[in-house]
């Protein structure tokens, strides 16, 4: 294996692995209101450490669970694929890299996706009037996975371009090994 390829697969799990430690952890907002003080992330609410499952939640707030999820899914599938054909598939050679890359860039879209929306509920709430809200450093986690992902599929991009399909070359030295 190439040195870029061992990078793009060093650099996608471990932004996978932030990735889940980001869903997994509960610490994404802190609410401070005249009422109460409490931590929320996707999947709990903590107050006074104690932490309960959400139930009743807003439906953009499941949306952006699922795009995570369907994140975390897609990373792990596009890390996989790098895995066996960086290592034991010679032939079309284009393709595995630019399915590699490509599932990165899908992983990102999906992290930017729901974040985006979990950033838009978490703003427009009624709480966030009322309180005052701090995002927390999961959140900021989560939100990094999305430039690391896109970073993670850069080095496969100049193997999508075939030698045979660069302009016209002048000199004949190279015309003819391309001839051979």
């Amino acid at each position: 294996m190439a040195w870029s390829e061992v990078m793009t697969m060093g650099f996608t799990i471990f932004t996978l692995m932030i990735l889940v430690i980001a869903v997994m952890e509960h610490h994404w907002i802190l609410v401070e209101s005249n009422k109460q003080v409490y931590y929320s992330g996707i999947w709990k609410v903590c107050m006074k450490m104690v932490c309960a499952n959400i139930i009743a939640m807003s439906p953009n707030v499941q949306g952006a669970k699922t795009l995570l999820v369907l994140a975390l899914f897609c990373g792990f599938v596009g890390a996989s694929f790098m895995m066996f054909t960086y290592r034991y598939s010679e032939n079309f050679e284009m393709y595995r890299y630019q399915v590699a890359a490509l599932g990165s860039f899908i992983t990102a879209a999906l992290v930017f996706l729901a974040m985006s929306i979990y950033t838009i509920r978490i703003s427009t709430h009624g709480v966030s009037r009322r309180g005052k809200i701090t995002y927390q450093f999961s959140f900021y986690l989560a939100w990094i996975t999305c430039p690391c992902f896109i970073l993670s599929a850069l080095p496969s991009l100049p193997r999508f371009i075939r030698p045979d399909s660069s302009p016209a070359v002048t000199d004949p030295r190279v015309q003819l090994e391309r001839q051979r």
